[in-house]
């Protein structure tokens, strides 16, 4: 009788110590998941922040321009700023031809709705814009001129009818002179909803080699 006691006793105590090493196992293995978690979201929070010294701004009246700054944002992250002008233009074509041309002619600088406070926190800016007679909208000019590119990359790029950049590219080398431009991308208005158009993107922002 005394034996089987024993027995019993030792089977337990073997039980126990079994149990013991498994749960000991099993909270390692809580552990080694918990860390890896951990590491995978400070690896992504630390891509967000770096991130945050991209800025991609933008004037568009179609969303044509818009889309192409949304592709941006789509292979580099970054934040976004919508450049939008107090007095908002016709939607008839002819009629917002007729405004433009007058604010080019006079060279207007149209009152912005909102202002961007924190340029200092980015290194790099997209700027995108339509070409309207062979540059940009006045409205972008005002943009440039109100915020301090000393230092700044800054990389143009515009939707266009057959143009190109225009004289653009040159206006924002006269307007923002101690900032470094970049060459950009320009981009058929008639095409940016294509699937080319987001590759051709992706793979222009690809061979920038901006650091995240």
């Amino acid at each position: 009788m005394k034996k089987i006691v024993v027995i019993v006793l030792i089977v337990l105590a073997i039980g126990v110590i079994l149990g013991f090493s498994v749960l000991n196992k099993s909270n390692n293995q809580d552990k080694q998941i918990e860390n890896v978690v951990k590491n995978e979201t400070e690896e992504v929070e630390s891509t967000i922040t770096q991130r945050n010294n991209i800025l991609i701004a933008y004037y568009s009246r179609t969303g044509n321009t818009q889309t192409i700054a949304n592709y941006i944002n789509q292979a580099i992250g970054g934040d976004t700023f919508e450049i939008k002008t107090v007095n908002t233009y016709p939607e008839d074509y002819e009629e917002m031809k007729d405004i433009a041309k007058q604010e080019q002619e006079e060279n207007a600088r149209p009152e912005l709705k909102s202002k961007i406070d924190n340029l200092d926190k980015y290194d790099t800016i997209f700027v995108g814009y339509p070409i309207w007679y062979g540059t940009m909208p006045m409205g972008v000019f005002t943009f440039l001129e109100q915020n301090d590119f000393s230092g700044k990359t800054v990389i143009p790029f515009c939707t266009h009818g057959g143009s190109g950049f225009g004289n653009s590219e040159e206006d924002i080398k006269n307007t923002i002179p101690k900032a470094n431009i970049i060459k950009g991308l320009s981009f058929r208005g008639d095409d940016v909803e294509l699937d080319e158009t987001k590759t051709e993107v992706a793979e222009w922002i690809r061979k920038l080699d901006i650091k995240k």
